[in-house]
């Protein structure tokens, strides 16, 4: 066709609904999807289209925070938060508050991504929901209510309610089923992994799993399949299947880079690190904890470094190097207060009385420990729970 207006405004129409299926297919940071989003606001700039900002805006910070860019992705949530106020779009305003809330939850700034959460679903009550969820289905494959639902239940597991979060993961599952929408429920049985995998339960993870590979194979979502697997392999090796479990963690970490995506790979690797250290393989785990600490450093990715510096202390301290391995601990109970991640500040603190219990410290062990532990209220039948409370007893015997 002759490069006319009428021949651009058909090419943006095109790409524009090609975005959400390659987020879909190919991950939120291919750059196949920068490619499609930077010629359709090419094009809606030459032919003054603004009112096609919404979606443009959308895929632009999508592909930024997948990408580990979140101070380019930062501004156009802000920017897609205003146009919405604007114009008197509350969907629009929905979505980019809901983009900040996930860029302040990866960045390990869990209280004020709560804050955020909560004003979204506020924001999506029952007389809402449907006209967000149409107005949604032409900028993004995922469902705002089931995004809202799994990434407060990922927050949650981090500040140290459990419980809480498995119940909003639970609520999440039943709006996917009701919907019939098979990429939210993809997206419910990867989040609901995130969950257990904070919590340590590696049973609990088996199922939701094996559900994200399956549904991900049979249709094609690239993002969910590389994560159902890392997922699906830590739970192996933490259940004592370590060979195939690596090896299924490793082909999920490799389909991850192979997104283009940035974002939540330092994550994938200190969970490779940690199935490396079960099988005695320090010195490569060691090597995917400093290329997670570079991702860590300059993607801002920080929900999981408490995590980082613990897993470096449980390898430090399987080579001998306890003085070592006291300082990660500390480190990663520094960062897990600092960012009022609790269940990641029980998991360093129990690593470090542990160490202090074996040194003969008893007593400083137990009151390092005791206090945190004492802060939770539920949650008490998580792995993470019942491993302190067995060493505290252990301690006070």
């Amino acid at each position: 066709m002759p490069d006319n207006a009428a021949r651009q405004q058909q090419e943006l129409d095109l790409r524009i609904t090609l975005g959400p299926a390659l987020q879909s297919t190919k991950g939120w940071g291919a750059p196949l999807v920068g490619e499609t989003y930077a010629r359709a606001r090419l094009l809606a700039e030459q032919l003054d289209r603004s009112d096609y900002l919404f979606p443009l805006l959308y895929g632009h910070c999508a592909f930024h925070y997948l990408r580990g860019e979140h101070k380019l992705a930062l501004p156009l949530a802000e920017q897609l938060e205003k146009t919405g106020q604007a114009r008197g779009d509350a969907t629009c305003v929905l979505i980019g508050r809901g983009l900040r809330g996930i860029i302040c939850s990866i960045a390990g700034e869990f209280v004020a991504a709560r804050t955020v959460w909560a004003q979204c679903y506020a924001m999506n009550d029952p007389t809402n929901r449907a006209a967000h969820r149409a107005a949604c289905a032409a900028v993004t494959s995922e469902d705002p209510h089931v995004v809202i639902l799994t990434f407060t239940a990922v927050n949650l597991a981090y500040l140290g309610y459990v419980d809480q979060a498995r119940s909003w993961i639970r609520e999440a599952f039943a709006e996917a089923g009701q919907l019939k929408h098979v990429f939210s429920l993809a997206h419910a049985s990867v989040m609901a992994s995130w969950v257990e995998c904070v919590a340590g339960s590696p049973h609990d993870i088996r199922r939701p799993a094996e559900q994200a590979v399956s549904l991900s194979i049979e249709h094609g979502f690239s993002w969910w399949l590389a994560y159902g697997l890392i997922y699906q392999g830590w739970s192996m090796t933490s259940l004592g299947d370590l060979e195939e479990g690596y090896s299924v963690i490793a082909k999920g970490l490799a389909l991850h880079r192979a997104t283009g995506g940035v974002a939540y790979r330092a994550f994938a690797l200190i969970l490779m690190a940690e199935a490396c250290g079960k099988l005695g393989r320090t010195t490569e785990g060691l090597n995917h904890l400093t290329e997670a600490e570079q991702i860590i450093a300059t993607a801002d990715d920080r929900h999981h470094a408490a995590e980082l510096h613990r897993v470096r202390g449980e390898l430090l301290n399987a080579t001998g190097d306890q003085i070592a391995a006291e300082h990660s601990y500390h480190q990663a109970l520094s960062v897990a207060r600092r960012q009022s991640a609790r269940t990641l500040e029980l998991r360093a603190a129990t690593s470090l009385a542990r160490l202090w219990g074996d040194q003969g410290k008893r007593t400083e062990a137990r009151d390092l420990l005791a206090p945190i532990y004492g802060w939770f209220t539920e949650g008490f039948n998580t792995p993470v729970l019942i491993e302190a409370k067995a060493l505290l007893e252990q301690l006070s015997a």
